[in-house]
């Protein structure tokens, strides 16, 4: 039986993400593990923000038209 509340992990944040923005090893070594929970915070509030945008579900809408064909592939294929 398909459970329709499982959740997904979309997103998840490391310290490498932060050289992605710029800051030096140095500075990114400051930051503590509670540091980093904050900024992951910060970030899923963004995203909340604009989860019920939209072009955002047309485009999940897309790559789930995607996945469904590629797995209706799958299941022809098998015996």
């Amino acid at each position: 039986m398909t459970d329709w509340n499982k959740g997904f992990t979309v997103m998840t944040l490391c310290r490498y993400d932060l050289k992605q923005t710029g800051l030096s090893d140095a500075e990114i070594a400051v930051l503590s593990d509670e540091d980093m929970e904050v900024i992951a915070q910060e970030m899923d509030n963004f995203i909340e923000d604009y989860y019920f945008d939209k072009e955002v579900w047309e485009h999940v809408t897309q790559i789930g038209l995607h996945r469904l064909e590629l797995a209706r592939t799958r299941k022809e294929k098998q015996p």
